[in-house]
């Protein structure tokens, strides 16, 4: 039974990324792709870099993320959840000494738990997905671990 769980997972995320894809990403995320961008005078590849997590009290709903780098610093992300991307637009990230924290213009917001990086992507558990509120914020899904298997197959 097990098993049968880990199957239809691998299969939701092999969807999810077929979709992720097909995303129309706003023009920061476009226009960055794979070219280069200039910064101090050196010119910096956006390496891009897809993370699966299970998230949820029973770590049964994956949550796919790309991560869009710039050295060794992840700039924005794209996240989808149920098979969908969540925002139109590429999340930005903003400062924040705790987590990485990443946020749509529909504010939106992704977070990883630790200093998210190049070197470390793939080691990072998230955290939760939730759309800031005037006076609460909606939690849309939390408990996010990273799922090993199912990043290494994507970044192969």
């Amino acid at each position: 039974m097990k098993f049968v769980k880990q199957l239809s997972i691998i299969a939701s995320l092999l969807a999810l990324s077929a979709c992720s894809q097909q995303m129309v990403m706003n023009d920061k995320a476009s226009n960055m792709g794979t070219e280069s961008a200039q910064g101090n005078g050196m010119d910096t590849k956006v390496i891009s870099k897809k993370v699966v997590y299970a998230c949820g009290a029973k770590a049964n709903k994956p949550v796919m993320v790309t991560y869009h780098f710039e050295g060794e610093k992840a700039v924005s992300a794209e996240v989808i959840y149920r098979g969908k991307a969540v925002s139109k637009n590429s999340f930005n990230r903003v400062e924040d000494k705790d987590s990485a924290r990443f946020i749509s213009p529909e504010r939106l917001v992704w977070i990883a738990d630790e200093h998210l990086n190049l070197a470390n992507f793939d080691k990072v558990d998230g955290n939760m997905l939730y759309q800031e509120g005037k006076d609460t914020d909606n939690i849309i899904i939390k408990y996010c671990g990273l799922n090993k298997k199912a990043t290494a197959k994507l970044n192969k």
